[in-house]
C-alpha cells in the first residue's frame, strides 16, 4: 500500500471464522487519502465485496480496471490478484468483506455465476439492502452478547443470498443463459479453482460422477482447451501469486503445488509466462 490511510478499521482472520454458512476472513472499512494504492496482491479461497460509501476509484483484478463510485458494489473471486487505487480528487471510503462460502448449495450457485467474472463491467452490482446488513455486522461485531454467534449467521446468509440474487438478476447484453455442459465445466473451472493442487485429474470422476474421458470430452468441446491445460495454468497461476506473496520459497512453493522437482516447475512456469521464476522475483 502507498499512502496512508485516514481511517482502517480492519478484522482479519488468518485462519477464517466459521459463521454458519460462511467463514469470515475479513472484513473493516477503508478512509483513503487522496491517491492512496492498495498494490497488487492476490487473493486465497475467498470471495470478496468492496463497497464504496462515497468518493470513487478504480480497483484492478488480474491488471484489468474497473472504475467504482458511490453504490456500487464490486465482486471479486477467489485466486485473482486485487488491486485499488484511490481517486486524487475524491477519494474511496468503502466497506470490504472476503469470505470462503461453506454451504454447498450457496458455493453451487455462485461456481455457475463465475463465468461472468472475465468481463470486469459484470462485476458491479447495486444492492442498498448489502451495504446496509454490512454496517449492522460492523457493529454486531463489536458487541457481546449470548445471540451474537446466531445473529452473525443470519446476517451473513442474507448477505450471501442477496449477492447470489443479484449476480442471478444482472441484465447485461453478453449475457446467454449457459447450457447444461457449460454450467458443469463452469462447476469443474471452479472445483480446480478451489482445489489446487490435486493428486490427480481422474479424481474428479469421483466428484462429479461422470466417466473422465467423458469429463475431457465435454470440457474440451465447450472450453476449446484441455482438462490438463486448464488446470496448468490454475496451478501456475496458484504459483505466480505465491512468488508474489513472498512468504514461501520456490522449493516449497514446488512442493505445495505437488511438481515432482524445482526443475519442473521452473521449466514450466518459464513455458508458460515467459521467464523463470526466480527472474520473475528480481522483477517484482
Amino acid at each position: 500500500m502507498s499512502n496512508e490511510l485516514k481511517y482502517h478499521y480492519l478484522l482479519d482472520y488468518t485462519t477464517p471464522i466459521p459463521y454458519g454458512n460462511i467463514s469470515l476472513r475479513q472484513i473493516g472499512i477503508a478512509y483513503c487519502s487522496p491517491n492512496t494504492i492498495f498494490a497488487e496482491h492476490p487473493h486465497d479461497n475467498y470471495f470478496e465485496l468492496s463497497i464504496p460509501i462515497s468518493g470513487k476509484g478504480t480497483i484492478y483484478t488480474n491488471g484489468i480496471p474497473t472504475f467504482v463510485c458511490e453504490n456500487d458494489i464490486y465482486v471479486s473471486f477467489p485466486y485473482e490478484t486485487h488491486e485499488i487505487d484511490a481517486d486524487k480528487n475524491s477519494p474511496l471510503k468503502y466497506y470490504f468483506f472476503a469470505f470462503v462460502v461453506e454451504n454447498e448449495d450457496f458455493k453451487a450457485d455462485l461456481c455457475a455465476l463465475e463465468h461472468i467474472q472475465n468481463d470486469p463491467q459484470n462485476r458491479i452490482i447495486k444492492n442498498k439492502t448489502i451495504k446496509d446488513l454490512i454496517q449492522t455486522v460492523l457493529s454486531e461485531l463489536s458487541l457481546k452478547h449470548e445471540y451474537s454467534q446466531l445473529y452473525l449467521e443470519t446476517l451473513f446468509t442474507q448477505i450471501l443470498i442477496e449477492l447470489i440474487l443479484s449476480l442471478k438478476n444482472k441484465k447485461t447484453n453478453s449475457f446467454v443463459q449457459p447450457s447444461k455442459n457449460e454450467e458443469l465445466c463452469y462447476q469443474i473451472m471452479h472445483y480446480i479453482d478451489t482445489h489446487i493442487p490435486l493428486q490427480s485429474l481422474e479424481g474428479l470422476t469421483n466428484i462429479f460422477h461422470f466417466d473422465y474421458e467423458y469429463l475431457s470430452h465435454i470440457f474440451k468441446e465447450t472450453t476449446k482447451q484441455s482438462l490438463s491445460a486448464y488446470y496448468r495454468s490454475k496451478r501456475l497461476e496458484v504459483a505466480r501469486n505465491l512468488i508474489i506473496e513472498g512468504t514461501m520459497t520456490l522449493t516449497e512453493i514446488s512442493e505445495k503445488l505437488l511438481y515432482s522437482s524445482l526443475f519442473s516447475f521452473s521449466k514450466s512456469f518459464k513455458q508458460h509466462y515467459g521467464i523463470s521464476p526466480s527472474a520473475y522475483i528480481k522483477n517484482l
